[in-house]
């Protein structure tokens, strides 16, 4: 009587398969928490997602913690992105990834566009006349991973100029409109066309090699639901989805293979495509769009999305819109945005920014480790919140202490977790604000006790067993 039933799969599917073709199921995972407590099952998932879902470099290893500034593309020159490189490295920053969003292409007829008309995927030559491989080749000589923009799955021009600019595209490969009475009103590009596959390969290639990209970030804001029903034939409800999610996934995959050093970012509106098949090709890096152009204005929503994305999905990046200590604090994650707000500014805190940079270094290695909320989920602005990272190898972790803008306390106590009740462990923050010595039990079982002086503030403290 007290079976659970579940039921999953794709929404609305009746259909037959013809000879020849392949129908594919959503990919679904069961993770048992059976005498796990409480405090562990993040870990049993987080353990699960590392191991079997979270894509490896080619030596095997776990994708890299990176750290660096972000530029839309549309409005950039090579020249531009020249100048803030350069002045990042004079003022002793060590990036590690350069990202590039949209706007870097024109469109059929040569023309400049706006970021959000996608399809040629053509270089805007005017701005940048190297095709980007002078950023290419200093991120490949600085150990940089080069970051660029791609919507590839929507067309978004009239589409006989389309076509007949575009150089062995066609019509046929179009599905229908989507998004219709919008500013992001396009065609649908087929995925589940193997010819029109094999252009986009191609044509996607062509800019990888040219640009010197190493991680292809791949956007898709649009809803495909209503081309791909209005693709159906009588009696094959469901069959377009399923074949264009099928060349989606072979679409990736093709690269994989072709550039085996490749990272990929699925973003699709912020989050649009968490699926297990695609977090095991890719990493979810921009996980919500309501922080673009919001500035610092949402960092209570920021605080708590990154408390239980930690437990969720292990690879995600923040950004950081201000160099204040509390702003780059809470942004520190597996791929930190860490940039300054105007590399012009003559005051501009260049000093504040290597201080983030070198405290983000000490935290990274424990990203992977095991993972603890301190503190309950909350909606509420006037609290206090936290989570732990703790490596039990090393016995060594580092715990975050977040006093909110709308906090009405000053002090908090948080009770650590998986430490060992009977050895010793030293705790220090970056602030000098703690400095404790105490037994894995007494730091579980009475806690921490911070005091900060004025909210909002962030409190990283390093905790070292002896």
């Amino acid at each position: 009587d007290n079976v659970p039933t579940l039921s999953a799969g794709q929404n609305d599917v009746a259909t037959y398969s013809a000879p020849g073709e392949t129908l594919r199921t959503p990919l679904m995972a069961f993770v048992s928490y059976e005498n796990t407590p409480v405090d562990e099952q993040a870990n049993v998932w987080r353990h699960y997602y590392l191991n079997d879902v979270l894509p490896k470099t080619q030596e095997g290893e776990m994708a890299p913690m990176l750290a660096g500034f972000s530029t839309m593309s549309q409005g950039m020159t090579t020249d531009m992105m020249k100048l803030t490189l350069n002045l990042y490295k004079k003022n002793g920053i060590k990036l590690s990834t350069v990202w590039m969003d949209a706007g870097w292409y024109v469109g059929p007829e040569g023309e400049g566009v706006a970021w959000s008309q996608t399809g040629t995927m053509n270089f805007d030559t005017q701005r940048f006349p190297d095709k980007l491989s002078t950023i290419g080749d200093y991120c490949k000589d600085n150990d940089i991973r080069f970051v660029l923009w791609f919507e590839p799955e929507d067309i978004r021009f009239e589409k006989d100029v389309f076509v007949k600019n575009t150089p062995g595209f066609k019509e046929e490969w179009l599905l229908g409109k989507t998004m219709v009475g919008s500013w992001l009103e396009g065609y649908l590009f087929d995925l589940g066309n193997e010819e029109a596959r094999a252009w986009l390969i191609d044509k996607v290639s062509g800019v990888i090699e040219a640009s010197g990209l190493t991680v292809y970030r791949q956007d898709f804001n649009s809803d495909p639901a209503g081309a791909w029903a209005a693709n159906d034939d009588k009696d094959r409800k469901g069959m377009t989805e399923n074949r264009y999610v099928q060349g989606y996934l072979a679409y990736w995959d093709a690269l994989l293979e072709k550039y085996p050093y490749l990272m990929i970012d699925s973003c699709a509106s912020g989050g649009g495509r968490n699926d297990l098949e695609t977090m095991k090709r890719s990493v979810p890096l921009h996980y919500s769009d309501l922080f673009d152009g919001s500035g610092d204005a949402n960092n209570v929503e920021k605080t708590r999305m990154t408390q239980s994305l930690f437990a969720w999905l292990p690879y995600f990046k923040n950004e950081a819109y201000s160099n204040t200590v509390f702003s780059t604090r809470i942004n520190y994650a597996p791929y930190s945005l860490l940039k300054m707000p105007s590399v012009m500014n003559p005051k501009a805190d260049w000093a504040g920014l290597k201080r983030a940079y070198d405290e983000r270094a000490q935290v990274t290695p424990y990203f992977y480790k095991d993972y603890y909320q301190l503190t309950p989920y909350s909606e509420s602005a006037d609290r206090w919140n936290g989570w732990e990272f703790f490596d039990k190898e090393t016995n060594g972790g580092f715990a975050e202490l977040i006093c909110n803008p709308g906090c009405t306390t000053l002090t908090h106590t948080f009770a650590l977790k998986g430490l060992d009740a009977d050895k010793t462990y030293t705790v220090k923050d970056f602030d000098g604000i703690v400095d404790k010595t105490a037994t894995g039990r007494e730091l579980m079982e009475a806690g921490l006790e911070v005091t900060v002086p004025e909210a909002s503030y962030c409190v990283i403290v390093l905790i070292q067993g002896q």
